[in-house]
């Protein structure tokens, strides 16, 4: 027997339609038998999400698609419009009651021994990048000049390089002429 279209397929309702469909099955619940029934038609359906974001591949899938798209590049004009569609978006934002909520967990919370253990191991022996250790450097740099100085060795270091760069000023360095504190 052959599958037939519905006569009204494609057709749009119009508006006043749409409103009367919508009063007539608003507050309309779905009986308990009735739900058995929609759940045993479509027991060993294939899933209809399948292949859609959330559902997670098969390691043979993965596989096929990585061959597929090995060595395929985007065209230009698609580098483009993604680094557009991208640009500004960094991941997703949390609310600041939401990070106040995050923050509120985990406060006063210690981490055991092996936990830090772990994370001191994970990060002894890391060679970071000299572009990187220059960021690191500036980021710190810039937070002790904004910071109040409290510790009175970094007053006194701080000091004696003010002293020294005055010294500097007034008599040059030191190989370049004879050291005389006359003025």
């Amino acid at each position: 027997m052959e599958k037939r279209i519905a006569w009204n397929k494609g057709l749009k309702a119009s508006p006043e339609t749409r409103a009367k469909l919508s009063a007539v099955f608003k507050g309309r619940k779905v009986s308990l038998q009735t739900r058995a029934k929609i759940s045993a038609a479509l027991k060993g359906r294939p899933n209809p999400r399948k292949g859609l974001p959330g559902r997670k591949q098969s390691i043979e899938t993965r596989a096929k698609l990585q061959a597929a798209n090995l060595g395929r590049t985007a065209s230009r004009k698609t580098r483009r419009k993604m680094r557009r569609a991208h640009k500004g978006t960094t991941g997703y934002k949390l609310s600041a009651e939401t990070r106040a909520k995050m923050r509120a967990a985990k406060i006063g919370r210690k981490l055991s021994s092996e936990h830090r253990a772990k994370i001191g191991a994970l990060h002894r022996g890391r060679k970071r990048s000299a572009k990187t250790r220059a960021r690191i450097s500036r980021v710190v740099t810039a937070y002790h000049r904004r910071r109040r100085i409290r510790q009175p060795r970094l007053a006194l270091r701080l000091f004696f390089l003010f002293l020294a760069s005055l010294f500097k000023q007034k008599y040059g360095r030191p190989g370049d002429r004879p050291l005389s504190l006359s003025p």
